[in-house]
């Protein structure tokens, strides 16, 4: 299909949209209706009779791709935020901010709940470490700020003893 000859029905279209807006009512009005339809009836007979089968079938093949493509992209969004990978994420920058701070942590649990705005975030934590120090508190008030778990939302377990 040519876009030319389809913008240029639509642009005849809107043309005669005003026409018929500003055409006073009566018998002028149903004549440049009846002429303004015939018109735009032939231009899509014309459009259609220099269709190519050939490129038609081409042009559905590829908007059948583009399509599939459109639902990869949002299946693939869709996986990144799912429960799994938010929870992964956030256990990894608090790894990462735990090794910068100097914080020996063993592992790290997140929780995460789903939002009212339609996305996983996270609310609570569980830390294992083999002792606590001032580090320990620097990362709790870092994991509050940055991560929204409040500090009453985490857990610090200190391994080898009983919680």
């Amino acid at each position: 299909m040519s876009a030319v000859s389809l913008r240029s029905i639509c642009a005849a279209a809107l043309v005669f949209g005003v026409m018929l807006r500003l055409t006073p009512e009566g018998s002028a009005k149903r004549i440049a209706a009846m002429c303004a339809s015939c018109a735009l009836v032939l231009m899509l007979v014309n459009l259609v009779g220099q269709t190519d089968i050939y490129d038609y079938a081409l042009d559905i093949a590829r908007y059948r791709s583009a399509a599939e493509k459109i639902g990869l992209d949002a299946q693939s969004a869709n996986d990144a935020m799912s429960r799994p990978v938010i929870e992964r994420e956030c256990e990894e920058y608090i790894m990462d901010k735990a090794r910068y701070l100097g914080v020996e942590l063993r592992a790290v649990d997140v929780e995460v709940r789903w939002s009212k705005e339609g996305v996983w975030v996270p609310c609570g934590a569980v830390m294992y470490i083999d002792s606590q120090n001032t580090a320990t508190h620097r990362l709790s008030e870092l994991i509050e700020a940055e991560l929204g778990v409040a500090a009453e939302d985490q857990e610090w377990i200190i391994e080898g003893t009983d919680r």
